[in-house]
């Protein structure tokens, strides 16, 4: 085991809240809490108002309700992309236990990939796991049909609900429904005392409907990322088949123990990834694991480092395609 130099009590803060400044301080009990506006361009699924474009010039028109033609106008240099703005409530350095209440470079990096992939995530239910403030499920909700958005702690858990409630208009009445799922513990929690519990109707959807998974800036802590796999593992041999997303950051840290620059926490997780790989399931199910190139399109405002990864795993049935 590894000691690292900074202490539980350190507090970290994020490279994205240093690039995106907050627009606004809400002053509300204990420490204080911050707005910040993320902008985004999306492409069109459709044309705009009906207009259509070959080669520049209009080729069809619609007809207004006195029969004259509607002018189709231009869309301008970025034409077949609409810009969209998200406004997240965070704190800014936090402890480690509290990282979850920040937005990190991985999450925008998913939020990315979700964007470029805009067809591959149509007519899906999607689980994130470690959701935090909620953005990646925000965005995901402007495509997906639903998205289960999952973290642990009442204050994670409370940020991101109000997240996810005024950001209502960009999801288009996707529900985004804000669920307790404890890493650490075998089932989900179905406590009525607590807010944020599985309805009976959360779980058959849970079992009978999510078939993406997605999580991002989850791996920092052996314990936890331990835990995340065996969460993985359990929903990905769990009723459909399952694609899952995770975009990480290989963090560098100097250790006393070895008195150098080391990625532990980034090693454990490579090595959870090689030892999922290995396993055959007792109903025949497998897991295929691929890093994703990162060198699509970027949509939002951060720096897209060597360090940022993404990574796909798929659990299939032997002699069968994935789903």
């Amino acid at each position: 085991m590894t000691l690292d130099i900074m202490s539980t009590d350190d507090e970290f803060l994020s490279d994205v809240h240093l690039q995106h400044k907050p627009s606004e301080c809400l002053h509300g009990t204990g420490k204080q809490v911050w707005q910040t506006t993320f902008r985004f361009k999306k492409k069109c699924v459709q044309p705009i108002d009906g207009e259509v474009f070959a080669s520049g010039n209009v080729t069809t028109a619609d007809i207004d309700e006195d029969g004259d033609y509607i002018v189709a106008r231009r869309q301008g240099p970025e034409s077949g992309f609409n810009e969209d703005v998200i406004i997240i409530e965070h704190s800014m350095a936090t402890p480690v236990g509290d990282v979850g209440l920040q937005v990190w470079n991985g999450a925008l990096l998913l939020c990315d990939f979700i964007v470029h992939n805009q067809d591959s995530f149509k007519n899906t239910t999607v689980l994130e796991l470690g959701a935090g403030v909620g953005l990646s499920s925000i965005v995901m909700a402007t495509i997906a049909d639903k998205v289960f958005c999952t973290d642990v702690g009442m204050n994670v858990l409370e940020t991101c609900r109000r997240n996810v409630e005024s950001n209502e208009e960009i999801r288009q009445s996707h529900p985004v429904i804000v669920r307790e799922l404890d890493w650490m513990q075998t089932l989900p929690n179905t406590d009525e005392k607590n807010p944020f519990h599985w309805r009976k109707e959360d779980l058959q959807s849970l079992k009978h409907d999510v078939n993406v998974v997605i999580a991002a800036d989850i791996v920092y802590d052996n314990e936890l990322t331990d835990g995340f796999f065996r969460t993985l593992y359990n929903q990905m041999t769990t009723g459909l088949m399952k694609t899952a997303y995770i975009a990480i950051e290989k963090r560098l840290n100097f250790t006393v123990a070895d008195m150098e620059v080391t990625c532990g926490a980034y090693d454990h997780f490579r090595d959870c990834v090689e030892f999922l790989e290995s396993l055959e399931d007792k109903s025949d199910r497998h897991f295929t694991v691929t890093q994703i190139s990162t060198d699509f399109q970027q949509y939002f405002q951060y720096s897209r480092i060597k360090q940022l990864e993404l990574w796909k795993i798929s659990c299939e049935v032997k002699g069968q395609d994935a789903s």
